[in-house]
């Protein structure tokens, strides 16, 4: 720490002691050798790869405590020496949040405590630099003479004398003097080493493992929130936020490296860029809560279990209302967006802000849609729904000819038993002649208007007024909404639920062939008194019941997805009494309302 090392300086070398600011800032000092004996634990402990160890003091000592410390310490070795304390103002103090130190696993896995207090640690800190000299190291090299070289005597050949006799050389005496190095100064690297290892690797490090490994779990949550793995989305982004708070903690200790280079404003601001990654992360994690939640309730209200669907209504709401303010909160935390010019950083949090982009329109309209459901689902009462089953292949206005209608009721929360029916059985029943549309009497026949040419109009609200009114006349039951359903959208809810087998028929039916066998028992199989159309599909849609009630296979968070999916191309429309519902539904666009611009 600067602050300490400035206040040992002048404990050696003047008479005063001065404390920056009003002494309040809180340090750990710790005793050289406390530091290298935890280094050596944590080099030659088990299982200490990839571990964070906090080799300080625990206790935290302030500024103004360690100079009284110091002055206490340099009158025990020399009683003549009295040091003043002083305050020194600083011009912009600047004060950086200090992690707290997390000792306990520290001293799990390495046994490790420092032994040395501060009182005798600066005891000995000042002995060494008071007693210790430094030491001038020579290297000298003595002058060697080399004797003449001589030819070696030959006892059988006489070589003739042809080498001249070499003189003497002598090396002139060369002394060398290594530069003067103190132990002092080798322990000034010492600790200046420590200080980057501390101060810039390890958090550097925390940063990076933390963001890049954040960025995976996140990508993970995502793929399992598209698969509706819900547990597993969840799980992974929590695990997201985890890593983010490492990463977060590890760019904290930057601070004073930022501060040094005068980008003080700019830590703040990508802190506070880390504050919304972290709100991001928690809207993730909301919206696994919420799939899970409205599964559970979709499963419960389709099969008729007991449930108490107010409290997992309010649950569900609330848990909406949640995750919709994180990510608000994480759109206004990433602000001024600082981390968009950093090439590791910034494709990953840009990724992360689209996907906030991407779901928080939808959401708000969820949150919309829930505080509506205990109307829509009559939790305290009783509603019926008239579905009008329309194939598409045979084109009207309104979306396709209607072949068969059904009544779908809920009572307190659950739906009954839905009854499937063909339409010319309840047009037979109308005893009051309507005079058709006149495109309807001149090209195809129809004398009177019945609730099987209801969806005349291009407009669905109020092809529902119309098809209400008709169920109505004829079986005297007011219905609080209608909805339109094409084979189209049927398709698609068989490809989620998978092949359903009738055995009345003994055929297998599936997304890929529902047009076709429907188009067979209506039209082909059909005549005059046959009831192959309504048996069909009352035989159809009481498997799919008891498909959905059994649990089997049934993917309900796809099927929550299919049905926005119809409902947004126009396969799946819906009108309500209600006026809440019926403004919802058209600001939504899935009441097949035309618009006049």
């Amino acid at each position: 720490n600067e602050v300490t090392a400035r206040l040992i300086k002048q404990a050696l070398t003047s008479d005063a002691l001065l404390v920056p600011g009003d002494g309040l800032e809180v340090i750990h000092p710790t005793y050289i050798d406390d530091v290298v004996w935890g280094l050596v634990k944590v080099g030659f402990s088990k299982n200490t790869k990839g571990g964070i160890y906090n080799l300080v003091v625990p206790d935290e000592v302030k500024v103004l405590e360690f100079a009284n410390r110091l002055k206490e310490a340099i009158a025990r070795i020399d009683e003549t020496k009295v040091l003043e304390i002083t305050f020194e103002k600083e011009e912009k103090p600047v004060k950086f949040p200090i992690p707290k130190v997390e000792f306990a696993r520290t001293e799990r896995d390495l046994g490790w405590a420092p032994k040395v207090d501060l009182g005798e640690g600066l005891v000995k800190t000042l002995e060494y630099f008071l007693t210790k000299k430094e030491e001038k190291v020579e290297i000298k090299v003595e002058e060697q003479p080399i004797e003449a070289a001589k030819v070696p005597e030959v006892k059988k050949f006489q070589l003739p004398k042809i080498l001249p006799t070499l003189p003497t050389i002598s090396l002139p005496k060369v002394s060398l003097a290594l530069p003067k190095v103190s132990q002092s100064a080798n322990f000034a690297i010492f600790v200046l080493a420590l200080l980057i290892f501390f101060l810039i690797i390890i958090p550097a490090g925390q940063l990076i493992v933390g963001t890049t490994f954040g960025f995976l779990s996140f990508q993970d949550a995502r793929a399992a929130l598209f698969k509706a793995d819900f547990e597993k989305a969840e799980s992974k982004a929590q695990q997201a936020k985890i890593f983010n708070q490492v990463a977060s903690n590890g760019f904290g200790r930057l601070a004073p490296i930022f501060f040094i280079f005068g980008s003080s404003e700019v830590f703040q601001d990508l802190n506070q860029n880390f504050a919304g990654v972290n709100k991001a992360l928690l809207g993730f994690s909301g919206l696994a809560e919420i799939g899970k939640l409205a599964q559970d309730l979709t499963k419960t209200v389709i099969s008729g279990g007991d449930a108490n669907f107010k409290e997992e209504i309010s649950q569900l709401n609330l848990k909406f209302v949640a995750t919709v303010s994180d990510f608000e909160q994480a759109k206004l935390d990433f602000g001024d967006f600082k981390l968009g010019n950093s090439p590791f950083f910034g494709q990953r949090a840009k990724e992360l802000l689209a996907q906030i982009d991407q779901n928080l329109p939808n959401l708000k309209k969820g949150a919309n849609f829930v505080r509506l459901l205990p109307e829509f689902l009559a939790i305290d009462g009783e509603k019926s729904y008239l579905a009008l089953f329309q194939n598409n292949s045979e084109l009207r206005p309104g979306g396709g000819f209607i072949g068969s209608y059904g009544i779908f009721e809920f009572k307190n929360g659950k739906l009954a038993p839905p009854v499937i029916d063909d339409v010319y059985n309840l047009d037979g029943q109308l005893k009051v002649k309507i005079p058709p549309p006149q495109a309807l009497k001149t090209h195809l026949g129809v004398e009177s208007l019945g609730l099987r040419d209801s969806n005349w109009h291009y407009d669905f609200p109020q092809n529902g007024v119309t098809a209400a009114n008709f169920y109505q006349q004829v079986t005297g039951k007011k219905v609080d909404g209608v909805i339109s359903v094409d084979v189209d959208a049927m398709a698609e809810v068989l490809s989620v639920l998978g092949p359903v087998k009738l055995e009345d028929y003994n055929e297998e039916i599936t997304s890929q062939n529902l047009a076709e066998r429907a188009e067979y028992y209506a039209e082909i199989g059909f005549f005059p008194g046959s009831t192959s159309k309504k048996d069909f599909l009352s035989s159809l849609a009481r498997h799919l019941i008891l498909k959905i009630q059994k649990g089997e296979q049934v993917n309900y968070s796809e099927m929550i997805k299919v049905f926005g999916q119809v409902a947004n191309e126009k396969h799946l429309n819906f009108y309500f009494e209600n006026p809440a519902l019926a403004t919802f539904f058209a600001d939504v666009g899935w009441s097949g309302q035309i618009k006049v611009i």
